[in-house]
């Protein structure tokens, strides 16, 4: 048999240039060991394209040495011409440095619209802290990216981001994605009150941020997400803001204003010990009450329960009406009796008038004892006259879980399905006592009492999940450790 002809050699050049920039970058370089022909073609990939993706992929094959002179090569090649997206994972140490700085110069300089740059370590978990066995010193930005009035996009990871309290740049820029960056609480306020058309801000385990501030009467800001490292202080005053979504120690300090556009609200504190309410989860949650989406995880639950019980609060503040709100979601360690007993507080101290949709995820991870000795008295004073779908992920099998969904079908009376997601039972029986196979459950629901006689249960393991009845926050529901 003939060997083929390699017709697409024979293309025009000019075809085979708009070819390469439609390719990945990494791939467009490897066709120079094709052929002769081919040698120089890639060169030609940066006339064309309006993307330099210097990313993760391109750089895990090659040394910081070849990295660097493979760059500087595209970027020689792109001199002069416009660019949209300029994307860049490399950590330069002290030897490339001022490699670097040059880099982002260029970017800048050729009207990039998008810019990501993470200063990746290996040790990138120490930095930040001062008993580092590897110290890293954070690479300092240069400051002409702050006067790029380009930029649309823009995202950082592991970085001091030094902004000139006084810049003037950064005009057209609408997010702002900023992880494990050293951020002062100034430097915050600053870059919110210059960046007029910013919509999205994400601040992820910033390092010296311990008071967020985000307020000003012209803000446009629509999302903001926070991950915090400790318990910042937050002040928040944003007509248009629509999502806010918070992760760490719950704020010890807040203050929160012009938040009538607020629609989706995460609260998610789990893993943070308090010994008393030190923090008031009740003024926290009647100020974001009309919202429309809510995750929590079961810290605020056990607040209010000790509130309750303990008698914190006034008179005046519960119980807490959740007038507009359509989709909550609740993220469980576990239903243990002192669980499920908090979880029968927050209902009986909380109204939910137009609730249709309940999530409730357990998201133990590692055994414990389900049965505390805590009496577990249930709230007859709570109904859900709206809900028509409740979804439980985590089943295990043991006698609390069946009390909490017997309990909901006798309060949902107009509920249309009851879907419970169950974990493999290899996992269960390697981790967990007092459990019974999934299998075995079908039976026991189906004789259970319910409000609503049209209401289906459906049984089925993590694997066959639905995926259309996810609920809003699916980053909450799809990670045990969640991390927004």
């Amino acid at each position: 048999m003939e060997k083929s002809d390699d017709k697409i050699s024979e293309l025009p050049e000019a075809v085979l240039h708009h070819i390469l920039s439609l390719m990945p970058m990494k791939s467009a370089t490897r066709t120079s060991i094709l052929s002769r022909r081919w040698r120089d073609h890639w060169k030609y990939f940066s006339s064309y394209t309006k993307t330099l993706d210097f990313g993760e992929e391109f750089a895990s094959v090659q040394t910081d040495e070849e990295f660097t002179t493979t760059v500087d090569l595209y970027i020689q090649q792109h001199k002069g011409n416009k660019m949209e997206t300029f994307r860049l994972f490399f950590e330069p140490g002290n030897r490339y440095r001022s490699d670097t700085e040059k880099w982002i110069e260029f970017a800048t300089m050729s009207g990039v619209t998008e810019l990501d740059l993470n200063f990746r370590h290996y040790n990138e978990y120490y930095i930040g802290f001062p008993e580092a066995s590897v110290p890293c010193k954070p690479f300092n930005l240069p400051h002409c990216l702050f006067n790029c009035d380009s930029l649309i996009h823009l995202n950082l990871a592991l970085c001091d981001f030094n902004c000139p309290l006084n810049f003037n740049g950064l005009q057209a820029l609408k997010t702002l994605h900023l992880r494990r960056v050293h951020l002062t609480s100034e430097m915050l306020e600053s870059v919110v009150s210059n960046c007029l058309l910013l919509e999205e801000l994400n601040l992820r385990e910033c390092f010296s941020l311990d008071y967020i501030k985000v307020s000003g009467p012209n803000l446009r800001l629509k999302i903001l997400i926070v991950v915090a490292r400790g318990s910042p202080k937050i002040e928040i005053s944003a007509p248009n803001l629509q999502s806010f979504h918070y992760c760490g120690a719950l704020f010890y300090g807040h203050s929160f204003a012009n938040f009538s556009q607020l629609v989706d609200v995460i609260l998610y504190s789990r893993g943070y010990q308090h010994k008393k309410p030190e923090h008031d989860y009740i003024q926290i949650l009647k100020e974001l009450a009309h919202v429309k989406v809510l995750t929590v995880c079961n810290e605020p639950l056990k607040q209010i329960a000790i509130s309750a019980k303990e008698k914190y609060h006034t008179w005046e503040e519960l119980p807490i009406t959740f007038d507009n709100l359509q989709e909550l979601q609740l993220l469980l360690t576990s239903t243990s009796d002192k669980s499920l007993s908090d979880l029968y507080t927050f209902f009986a101290n909380c109204f939910f008038p137009s609730l249709e949709k309940l999530f409730i995820q357990v998201q133990a991870i590692e055994a414990i004892e389900y049965f505390d000795n805590i009496a577990v008295k249930e709230t007859s004073e709570c109904i859900f006259d709206k809900l028509k779908l409740i979804k439980i992920t985590g089943i295990m099998g043991h006698r609390n879980e069946m009390r909490l969904v017997k309990f909901l079908l006798e309060k949902a009376t107009v509920l249309e399905a009851l879907i419970l997601i169950g974990q493999k039972d290899s996992f269960l029986q390697s981790k967990f006592t007092q459990i019974q196979p999934l299998m075995l459950l079908h039976d026991q629901l189906l004789s259970l009492p319910k409000t609503s006689l049209d209401a289906r249960i459906v049984l089925c393991e993590q694997s066959d999940d639905d995926n259309n009845l996810w609920p809003t926050h699916t980053e909450a529901y799809s990670s045990v450790e969640f991390k927004l």
